[in-house]
């Protein structure tokens, strides 16, 4: 498992697309072992802490996706559907996803995995 940082500004447009606020933070981590699409959290204050830049600041989120580089971008992308901006309390909160945020990832990465590819099967 290592931590990744070569798509910093990819990250940031997709956090644009969905409306979250500028300057959100979401470390992301490749994970070898991990099966699936991967997870999206909320970092928890000790890991802040552990994370804290030179800068003093930190990230808000935690990614972990497959070690996959054919189709991290379909995975990021996957993950940072789950989070939105609520306005009326001013902070970003982690959701589940609907049909239209599988809609959405298929459309610009196809069906990118093994689970998405049997889709055919059950429509």
């Amino acid at each position: 498992m290592y931590m990744y940082h070569d798509k910093d500004d990819f990250i940031k447009d997709l956090l644009a697309e969905r409306g979250i606020p500028q300057g959100t933070r979401i470390a992301v981590l490749i994970n070898d072992e991990l099966e699936g699409v991967g997870r999206i959290s909320k970092m928890s204050e000790k890991m802040k802490i552990i994370l804290e830049d030179e800068n003093g600041s930190s990230y808000d989120f935690i990614m972990e996706i497959p070690d996959d580089k054919d189709h991290e971008d379909a995975y990021i992308m996957h993950q940072i559907w789950h989070l939105e901006f609520d306005e009326d309390k001013g902070r970003i909160k982690l959701i589940r996803h609907d049909i239209e945020d599988f809609v959405d990832v298929i459309k610009r990465y196809g069906k990118y995995n093994e689970t998405l590819q049997q889709l055919d099967d059950v429509i």
